[in-house]
């Protein structure tokens, strides 16, 4: 039986009007989503030794229980969460480690009913498309219909192929997950779904990116708009010339639509940033506007705070905007963030880095590690609005095995401190490193780096790929027990690689860079 050992570790603050904290829940592991019932309960996804982690809390963000899901001999990842009548409905991907050809990879798309009382699996469906025997499947979001169904995104394609090896995948399912209808889309280069909201009239505004044929390795954001049915009824793409624009969340709001995202400029020197702008529902630009700080505030995501402010943030970085897109506050976060709902009490709640940690903010944004700062900006003139014509197929389910579950005990109180994470000796030797990060990842990995010491030391992180040649090396200051760095992985091509130190008792750890 596979155990996961649970650490309960409480910090609390008392702000003027609320209590706000950071609690971790596990020794290892990345978070990932997480959903708040209306009951006040709270479940958070994640990962960790590539097994995919759920944990259960009550309203207070009390530890109720917590399950590793898996595989055998494949790495498991949750992309999305959502309520299902008494489940909780998870969505991502599998990797197939048997039957992937050497220097290759495979996913399968994971759909599962998680029982919210007991954390048990209900049922569970894995699969890939038929049409493509290396099939590179994954689901990221889901939502429920106005029917009662359900709408998922991501991708499918096979991998390694060298035209058009990624497209864009659209399905609808019951509460069963018996698959009711799927399409897949490709326009002659790489497309990806990413986020969809449903609009009152019963379609769908999809976003995305596309890979874009004029500018090598750069991406275009998309917008699609499709009927109840999964029909592409327009589509258009949102370009930079000379920078990559990846499009994250997709917000609909009366007649508006708003989408945020990332733009990354490749000429040196290199410059990332945030993006917000507003769409009439017929994809026109009415405004976009760009953030960064020190530029590397990139790949923002967004959701509406209330009827006047947007919270758009990655990473360590959140900056509020009113609804024209002007910065009414900023803050540095640490640790780095995952994922932010509203907790319905004019304060916020994150999922961070560090074991499965979850933060609370009061109304005025502060957590329990978060200073002001200010923020450039400035507004792009560069942006362009170009038709895009998508082809649709239809992705026919091949099915290839079930999800299963390891019980996990209560959490051990040897573990349960009131202090900082590294509070207990025991979980390490002498002199010994752990890093914890999100697995697989895409472009932004951030890790927390645990130590047994307290003393100041610099040490060389490198990253090798499967053939041992080293592909970056960045020296970081190690200054406590815990230390939280982000590295941006977007130039590695997908695949394998290997993380840890050299000069210290480090096990080196492999990363699915997708």
């Amino acid at each position: 039986m596979r155990l996961l050992f649970l650490l309960f570790v409480i910090s609390v603050f008392n702000s003027q009007a609320q209590s706000i904290f950071s609690r971790s829940y596990t020794a290892f592991g990345a978070p990932g989503k997480f959903i708040r019932l209306n009951s006040g309960e709270i479940f958070i996804s994640g990962g960790g030794n590539y097994n995919a982690l759920l944990i259960k809390t009550d309203s207070s963000a009390n530890l109720i229980w917590g399950w590793e899901y898996w595989r055998p001999h494949d790495g498991t990842s949750i992309f999305d969460l959502i309520e299902n009548d008494s489940d909780i409905l998870i969505a991502g991907s599998t990797y197939d480690t048997v039957n992937a050809n050497p220097g290759t990879y495979r996913f399968k798309c994971l759909l599962a009913n998680i029982d919210t009382a007991t954390g048990n699996i209900t049922n569970s469906i894995i699969f890939g498309n038929a049409a493509f025997p290396n099939y590179e499947d994954n689901i990221y979001k889901i939502i429920k219909s106005s029917d009662g169904k359900f709408i998922a995104v991501g991708t499918t394609g096979e991998a390694y192929s060298p035209v058009d090896s990624i497209r864009a995948l659209l399905l609808k399912f019951d509460a069963n997950l018996n698959i009711i209808w799927a399409n897949y889309f490709s326009c002659g280069l790489e497309c990806s779904f990413g986020d969809l909201k449903e609009s009152p009239d019963g379609n769908l505004y999809i976003t995305g990116y596309v890979l874009d044929s004029i500018d090598t390795y750069d991406n275009d954001a998309i917008l699609v708009k499709a009927d109840s049915a999964g029909n592409i009824l327009w589509s258009k793409r949102y370009d930079s010339p000379g920078n990559e624009v990846v499009a994250r969340t997709i917000l609909l709001d009366d007649s508006k639509i708003y989408l945020s995202g990332g733009i990354i400029h490749w000429s040196l020197p290199l410059f990332f940033s945030s993006f917000i702008c507003e769409l009439d529902t017929s994809g026109n630009l009415i405004w976009f506007n760009r953030y960064t700080k020190n530029a590397i505030f990139t790949i923002g995501k967004l959701f509406k705070r209330n009827s006047n402010e947007f919270v758009l943030y990655s990473s360590e970085y959140l900056c509020i905007v009113d609804s024209t897109g002007t910065i009414i506050n900023g803050k540095i976060i640490s640790p780095t963030v995952q994922h932010i709902l509203n907790t319905g009490d004019n304060g916020l709640m994150a999922t961070s880095q560090g074991g499965m940690r979850l933060q609370k903010f009061d109304s005025l944004y502060n957590a329990c590690s978060t200073s002001n700062t200010s923020y450039s900006f400035n507004s792009a003139n560069n942006i362009s609005v170009l038709s895009n014509s998508l082809i649709q197929q239809t992705f026919v389910p091949e099915y290839k095995g079930q999800l299963y579950q390891s019980a996990i005990s209560a959490f051990d109180s040897i573990h349960c401190q009131t202090s900082t994470l590294i509070s207990e000796q025991s979980l390490f030797s002498e002199n010994t490193v752990s890093i914890i990060f999100p697995n697989p990842v895409s472009e932004i990995l951030p890790i927390s780096i645990l130590r047994n010491t307290q003393d100041k030391e610099n040490y060389k992180l490198k990253i090798i790929n499967m053939t041992g040649s080293e592909v970056l090396s960045k020296e970081i200051l190690l200054t406590g027990n815990e230390t939280e760095i982000t590295l941006n992985l977007d130039f590695l091509p997908p695949g394998f690689y290997l993380i840890g130190f050299n000069e210290i008792n480090s096990t080196y750890k492999k990363i699915i860079k997708f």
